[in-house]
């Protein structure tokens, strides 16, 4: 009787072990994706930096004030008419 109460307590030990063994594999599973998806997140930020600086040296989308865009756009119309005959 006293050796069924220890393989018992035992056999329960056992499930006890495999639940918090794989439960700490999960855990760790989890980190792995969310160490993953923010690696990504940084690389994009990194990239779209890289892309913003890249336009920003070759003059495009350059802050300009609404009176000198206004200008501009007209300027080239004139400029546009000028040029129509030629093509």
């Amino acid at each position: 009787m006293r050796k069924n109460r220890i393989c018992t307590r035992k056999l329960c030990i056992i499930p006890i072990l495999l639940i918090c063994i794989l439960s700490g594999c999960n855990d760790t599973t989890q980190k792995e994706t969310q160490l993953e998806e923010s690696s990504m997140e940084v690389q994009q930020t990194i990239e779209n930096t890289q892309a913003t600086a890249e336009q920003w040296a070759k003059g495009y989308g350059l802050p300009v004030d609404e009176k000198e865009q206004e200008e501009a756009e007209t300027e080239c119309s004139e400029k546009m008419e000028l040029i129509q005959d030629i093509y």
